[in-house]
């Protein structure tokens, strides 16, 4: 048997029984001057990465600084959750 079917077999086998232990963390980091996070030594894999407002309109034909209106009806949705 090749090696990557046996891992694939495995990693099916592995779905298969259902008893994994995994854990979901919420982690909160700053951004340094090189545009590098540093993460936690328990983690193993990254499953998003989220900003903590909400995008708004930046470009509108309307005004030079975009849509700012936007901006404080996303950031007070945002506020009430």
């Amino acid at each position: 048997m090749e090696e990557e079917d046996l891992e694939e077999l495995g990693l099916v086998a592995w779905e298969a029984i259902g008893n994994k232990d995994t854990r979901l963390y919420r982690y909160r980091a700053c951004i340094g001057r090189d545009n590098s996070v540093t993460l936690p030594c328990n983690a193993q894999s990254v499953e998003s990465v989220t900003i903590s407002h909400e995008d708004w309109n930046r470009s509108t034909n309307k005004t030079d600084f975009g849509d700012l209106d936007s901006a404080y009806i996303e950031d007070y949705i945002e506020g009430t959750k």
